[in-house]
């Protein structure tokens, strides 16, 4: 597992992350994308519950859980916080300790894992000289980070298959260094599950995590080569259940952005950057593909800069991430497989305000438990006092809403009267502008706002409006929805 765009290894074909499920958009174009009475085409999922506790990898530094997001990690079944705390990097002459992570910040009432990283480079070099240099950085990073919650240590280390002998002496050196009540554990790539080594591997420590997607890995823009789909744990799960040893089974709930050169050459497999930031940007959309797995493609007409990354004209980037549905297929697989030494799901990675956006907790425990809603946009306006209003659009479904094509169109309605908004959004997915409502009319009677991308649980606010008829009498203030064909007041 790596979650650093920025190392040089992270594209390297021999670390692929197989695949798992899930990303940013679900099934068929407008039958996931409904809000209000528009036509439906698919009934909520209904899955059983899961029968297994799911826990997170922490993998950033911006995390402030709320007190329902605590009380949603319960109904999960949540024990567990696997929390990155640093990075061992090759540098010459000898490896070096990078802190990551929010390891100091444990989330309240959870058992903490420190997870410690280590770069590939070092991975690919895996000896039985090696060892040895890491095991005193790697217990001297874990003890300056460990707190009360802390019972275990994780090794993040992707080795070659070929490199697995040398790792499990490693392995068995770093359990001889711990105190005997810290847990052990390792992630795992899927690849090392056809190894003859994988039973030495798993008794080597207390538990393996393999992880069943594709961490930066480069995708196929047009949908046709999922990142993150579904085979590998029904094979996986016999083998593993096979050992009779403990492992959790990792699953995707990220966001990955891919960069391609205008000619369809790819750049980059993965920057920070989320769909939101590309529109802001100027970015258009030309693509949005809704399967099992969902992509959105977003060019740019001119050449900008955005998140950091200069894009030249014509370039073009593919988001790729999460969705309930897909998520909720991995649990049904696992219940119905029944693993009896399964001992949870592990997803990556907890949700924070990155701009790589992950599923929410209310979306994880939507797939974990009985139904999840389909996207549902509604609109509100607050009065705020002496002839001012907000205009709030939300959307209160489980799906996140995205259709460019068939967008959601609000319009605040004051007949003969003025509306003045104080601040308009300016990305490209919300365009907001003052309209007249009549033809002959000289005022800005009426204010629109076109949405074409809204993530579940998530509001646009517009404020402050400024709604005042000529005489300085209250004006009458109503609002329509409205998609396609379908409309309604509010």
């Amino acid at each position: 597992m790596n979650d650093d765009p920025s190392d040089p290894q992270v594209a390297d074909t021999s670390t692929r992350r197989l695949t798992g499920v899930l990303a940013l958009i679900a099934a068929t174009v407008c039958s996931l994308l409904v809000a209000g009475n528009w036509p439906q085409t698919m009934e909520p999922t209904t899955i059983p519950l899961t029968s297994v506790p799911i826990d997170y990898w922490d993998w950033g530094a911006n995390r402030l859980l709320s007190t329902h997001e605590l009380t949603q990690l319960d109904r999960l079944g949540s024990r567990d916080i696997f929390s990155l705390c640093g990075f061992i990097r090759g540098t010459t002459p000898a490896p070096t300790w990078e802190p990551e992570g929010r390891p100091s910040s444990p989330i309240p009432g959870k058992r903490q894992h420190l997870v410690v990283r280590i770069d590939a480079a070092l991975a690919k070099q895996m000896t039985p000289d090696l060892g040895p240099l890491l095991i005193p950085i790697i217990l001297s990073g874990w003890e300056r980070n460990c707190t009360m919650a802390t019972i275990g240590l994780q090794i993040d280390c992707d080795v070659p298959t070929k490199k697995l002998p040398a790792y499990i002496d490693f392995l068995r050196q770093l359990r001889l260094t711990l105190p005997s009540d810290i847990h052990l554990s390792i992630t795992m790539l899927v690849d090392w599950i056809h190894s003859r080594e994988l039973s030495e591997l798993m008794h080597v420590v207390d538990l393996v995590a393999p992880q069943f997607y594709n961490t930066y890995v480069p995708f196929d823009p047009v949908g046709t080569t999922p990142l993150l789909g579904a085979p590998d744990l029904e094979w996986a799960i016999p083998k593993l259940e096979a050992v009779g040893r403990p492992y959790r089974i990792g699953l995707p709930t990220y966001e990955q952005c891919s960069l391609y050169a205008k000619d369809g050459t790819l750049l980059k497999p993965a920057i920070a950057m989320s769909p939101e930031q590309a529109l802001s940007a100027g970015g258009m959309v030309t693509a949005v593909f809704h399967r099992q797995e969902n992509i959105i493609q977003v060019r740019f007409p001119q050449a900008v800069k955005v998140a950091g990354y200069s894009i030249e004209a014509g370039q073009h980037v593919a988001f790729a991430g999460a969705t309930p549905q897909g998520l909720a297929a991995e649990f049904n697989t696992i219940n119905r497989l029944q693993p009896r030494f399964c001992q949870g799901v592990l997803l990556f990675r907890l949700p924070g305000r990155e701009s790589t956006k992950s599923l929410s907790i209310n979306q994880v425990v939507a797939a974990a438990t009985n139904v999840i809603s389909q996207a549902r946009v509604v609109p509100r306006i607050q009065p705020l006092g002496n002839n001012h209003y907000a205009l709030m659009v939300s959307n209160q479904g489980d799906s996140d809403f995205i259709d460019f094509t068939n967008p959601v169109r609000v319009v605040v309605q004051a007949p003969h009267a003025t509306i003045t908004p104080t601040l308009l959004p300016t990305y490209g997915f919300a365009i907001a502008k003052p309209i007249a409502l009549n033809a002959n009319s000289q005022m800005n009677d009426g204010l629109e706002l076109y949405l074409g991308l809204l993530r579940a649980g998530e509001m646009i606010k517009i404020e402050d409006m400024h709604i005042i008829r000529p005489d300085g009498s209250p004006a009458q203030v109503s609002g329509m929805i409205s998609r396609g064909a379908w409309s309604e007041k509010f």
